[in-house]
């Protein structure tokens, strides 16, 4: 295994969810926006549910960020890397434990089970946004 993704060589970042739909695609999504060019940022999910829940699509297009290019991934599809950090996002003992120097577990309640319009409220707040920006990814 290497420290870092081998196109790109910066310290590489996986956020994990279960599906892979919501959770985790909005926190690597805030990864790109907030990108101080240190990291490289995937998610991932131990039962990915083979596409983006659309609530997390209309929540980012509302804050400027167009998630098309995003896929929902099995941890199989993800670079086999040393992590610099993996962080869980609700999954549990369903999350594999995979090989990084920090493990965290953000307790993030799953904007895609409220209404579009309270995901959106509920990305837009600062107090949310900030565990995507938070001082641990130094």
């Amino acid at each position: 295994m290497t420290n870092s993704h081998p196109d790109l060589g910066n310290r590489p970042v996986l956020f994990v969810c279960v599906e892979n739909s919501c959770r985790s695609q909005i926190a690597e999504a805030f990864g790109y926006m907030y990108n101080n060019g240190k990291f490289d940022f995937y998610s991932s999910g131990s039962s990915p549910s083979s596409k983006i829940n659309p609530k997390a699509v209309s929540s980012m297009t509302t804050i400027g960020y167009d998630m098309a290019d995003h896929y929902s991934k099995s941890l199989d599809e993800i670079p086999q890397v040393h992590w610099d950090y993996v962080i869980t996002m609700g999954c549990g003992d369903a999350c594999a434990h995979l090989p990084a120097t920090n493990h965290e577990d953000w307790p993030i309640p799953d904007l895609c089970e409220r209404s579009p319009a309270s995901s959106a409220r509920h990305a837009k707040t600062p107090s949310r946004r900030d565990p995507a920006r938070n001082d641990s990814l130094q």
